[in-house]
């Protein structure tokens, strides 16, 4: 296996996943990628096709982790706190799928009105929300809440609802 070939072939498709699907910083997807190749010098006697489409699926499942990490990173962060808020904030905007629009917005009445909606949330309807917001699966929300798939989406489709007038005010 010629490894100069392969890492010059398929660096800018990894790397491109990484950006456009997953939204990852460029720094962060050369950081994903080259962790890639480390676990794929693991697998020397496999063909070129099939060792590119286990770079692709190791790309995509790196992206996932980096992302879940991230935000169970930020999550730590008190609930109180502006950060917080304002990672609620993307979470929401990011479902509108236009990110950059929280820049142009007057955060301290937008946190403002997240505290409130946040606070109306149920606790069960908290703790999926917060558990999404993670980034995990419905499955697993499922699985470490105990509930059925039908109520952890049940339970998100409540929190959009509560937050329907904020996202109307984000994107008017």
């Amino acid at each position: 296996m010629n490894w100069e070939r392969f890492i010059n072939d398929t660096e800018w498709l990894y790397k491109y996943i990484a950006i456009k699907w997953y939204r990852v910083t460029e720094e962060e997807a050369k950081d994903i990628v080259y962790g890639v190749y480390e676990r794929l010098l693991r697998y020397d006697n496999v063909s070129y096709d099939n060792l590119r489409g286990l770079g692709l699926t190791a790309t995509k499942n790196a992206c996932m982790n980096y992302l879940r990490n991230r935000s169970r990173a930020l999550s730590r962060v008190e609930v109180g706190s502006v950060n917080n808020h304002e990672h609620l904030a993307n979470t929401i905007i990011y479902s509108v799928e236009d990110e950059s629009i929280i820049y142009s917005l007057d955060t301290e009445v937008l946190n403002k009105a997240i505290r409130s909606k946040y606070a109306k949330l149920t606790d069960r309807e908290k703790e999926t929300f917060n558990y999404r917001r993670m980034g995990y699966k419905y499955d697993e929300i499922a699985h470490y809440m105990g509930i059925s798939i039908g109520a952890v989406k049940s339970n998100l489709f409540h929190c959009r609802k509560k937050f329907e007038d904020i996202r109307s005010y984000i994107i008017s």
